[in-house]
C-alpha cells in the first residue's frame, strides 16, 4: 500500500485495505488513512496519535488522499 510520510509531526501512514476493514470491522466505505509509526517524543505523539489508529478526517474535512 501507498505511504505518507508527515516530517514535521514525525508519523507516517497508509492507505487502508481490505484486510484491514474486515479486521477492525470498519464499514466497506470507511476512508481514511491507517497510521503505521509514530515517532516517539514526535508532535503526533505528543498529541496522542497511536499507530493502529484511522485518520478520517483533518480540519473537519476528508483526506486529501482519501478524495474520490
Amino acid at each position: 500500500m501507498k505511504k505518507y510520510r508527515d516530517e514535521d509531526f514525525e508519523f507516517t501512514v497508509r492507505d487502508t485495505t481490505f484486510f484491514d476493514k474486515v479486521r477492525e470491522e470498519w464499514s466497506e466505505g470507511q476512508p481514511g488513512a491507517l497510521v503505521t509509526e509514530v515517532k516517539e517524543g514526535g508532535w503526533a505523539a505528543i498529541g496522542r496519535l497511536s499507530t493502529g489508529d484511522l485518520i478520517t478526517a483533518v480540519d473537519d474535512g476528508p483526506l486529501p488522499m482519501c478524495r474520490h
